[in-house]
């Protein structure tokens, strides 16, 4: 399929990242696959990639030039991974990044296992698991969770890693924490989101 989108990827992401030509064929590569895949693997429910890329890919451009002009880290652990989100794009927008995927649903991670071979993302790993049975988390370690319910429950049961956890979400289902950091972004459809940094 070819994306119906009128501007490119790296156009439309000048506000946050600078997109180099590769990246933008990489994700647009991604895309297709996530298109073409979709009925198999039940991926997401929208049907136009115009409409994917302004909601879930731009949101992962934002919130990765957020994370990577605050924090300081080696490794991505992508929480409930499912079609690749943020992960996967964080994968392209670094080489130099680790990134493990975690999902518990197996078809999913066949579709990711397809994106790492097909996009050569050696960074990339996909763990067919759950988070809370990871062990051994490095520092320099962000847990990443978009679209992860319920956020605090989630929190409360990996707490015993030392690490820094970041989630993406609108101020509703946002936790009251004592100590975190909040950073508001703005996406191309004029929404507003939070990335979560605890």
């Amino acid at each position: 399929m070819s994306l119906d989108s009128p501007m490119s990827i790296s156009e439309l992401a000048k506000p946050y990242f600078k997109i180099t030509s590769e990246q933008d064929a990489l994700i647009s590569k991604y895309i297709e696959l996530v298109f073409k895949f979709n009925k198999s693997k039940s991926l997401t429910s929208i049907s136009t990639s115009d409409q994917w890329i302004s909601t879930h890919v731009m949101d992962s451009i934002a919130a990765y030039s957020v994370l990577a002009n605050h924090l300081q880290f080696d490794k991505i652990i992508d929480c409930g991974s499912g079609n690749g989100l943020p992960g996967i794009v964080f994968s392209i927008l670094s080489e130099t990044l680790s990134i493990d995927l975690y999902d518990t649903d197996s078809k999913k991670c066949q579709f990711l296992k397809t994106v790492v071979h097909r996009l050569s993302l050696m960074n990339t790993s996909v763990s067919n698991t759950s988070i809370l049975d990871i062990n051994n988390v490095p520092r320099g370690t962000i847990f990443v969770y978009r679209a992860f319910s319920p956020i605090k429950l989630m929190h409360e049961s990996i707490s015993k890693h030392s690490t820094t956890h970041c989630y993406f979400a609108t101020a509703d289902h946002i936790p009251k924490y004592s100590n975190f950091r909040e950073y508001l972004y703005e996406l191309p459809d004029n929404s507003h989101r939070k990335l979560i940094i605890v």
